[in-house]
């Protein structure tokens, strides 16, 4: 056992000391969630209050700073309405100098959205807003980061500041160099 422990101790040292850069062309793909804080699902990308599914991917290219990110949420609940979410965006991000790991960034990013509350009931918009966030790449070619985004949402019938709710939205993100 004594054994087993050092060479796992040993293959982590390896790991957090070697050479590791970020990536600075190409192309990115991500999947963004939210870490279990307060009792959710481990994999929930909200805050927690849909009981089905949510998927936020991400494509970015970093030779011209482009993104294009496809969110979808489906909450299907015993005795309740189905939920259904589908939303895309576009935006444009800059990318700051920091460490040869570290790699921070802030941009804007707009799209539209539509909503199916069940039945007859539905409801589509525009989106938009601001992020900032920051990936520490572990590996070559590997992160995981932070994102906040402040969002707006403008409907026929309401406007809400935030994605689906009120304040800043933070996610965990995991993404590869394709």
């Amino acid at each position: 056992m004594k054994k087993l422990l050092l060479l796992i101790t040993l293959i982590f040292t390896t790991a957090s000391f070697a050479q590791v850069e970020k990536a600075t062309d190409g192309d990115i793909l991500e999947f963004s969630f939210m870490p279990n804080l307060q009792g959710t699902t481990m994999f929930a990308t909200d805050s927690g209050t849909l009981n089905g599914y949510e998927g936020l991917f991400t494509y970015r290219n970093l030779d011209n700073g482009t993104r294009w990110r496809a969110q979808f949420k489906f909450d299907a609940e015993d005795g309740f309405e189905d939920y259904m979410m589908l939303a895309a965006f576009y935006g444009k991000e800059k990318h700051y100098d920091g460490s040869d790991r570290l790699d921070t960034y802030t941009g804007w990013e707009g799209g539209f959205f539509y909503e199916d509350f069940g039945g007859d009931d539905s409801e589509e918009g525009f989106l938009g807003g601001v992020f900032a966030g920051a990936n520490y790449y572990i590996a070559n070619n590997l992160y995981i980061g932070l994102e906040a985004r402040y969002m707006v949402s403008l409907t026929d019938g309401r406007t809400t500041i935030g994605v689906m709710s009120s304040g800043v939205n933070g996610m965990l993100t995991v993404g590869f160099k394709l």
